[in-house]
């Protein structure tokens, strides 16, 4: 996925989950919680943050309607003319 043309400006942790998705593609929110290193509060507002700004969804867990598993969206990222690739790559 290409972040050249991205310009939204995101806070350095909803900018920690992006990079951390578009490495990993499907995440568990206990994944992204050990990889990003954030405190819970913060990675359930960085989530919405992306999830509003139609960057990342949420898919449910069929085997356990529980369970949440976090994915950039198809066309997210490019449908959205809103980051700014300098930003994207300072915080990574």
């Amino acid at each position: 996925m290409d972040c050249a043309t991205l310009d939204l400006h995101l806070s350095g942790s909803a900018l920690k989950v992006l990079n951390v998705l578009l490495s990993m593609k499907i995440a568990r929110f206990e994944d992204l919680k050990e990889r990003t290193g954030l405190p819970k509060r913060t990675l359930l507002y960085s989530i919405r943050i992306l999830r509003d700004a139609g960057i990342v969804e949420t898919q449910i867990c069929m085997s356990d309607a529980r369970r949440r598993f976090y994915c950039i969206k198809l066309g997210g990222i490019r449908d959205n003319q809103s980051i700014n690739e300098q930003q994207f790559t300072e915080h990574l």
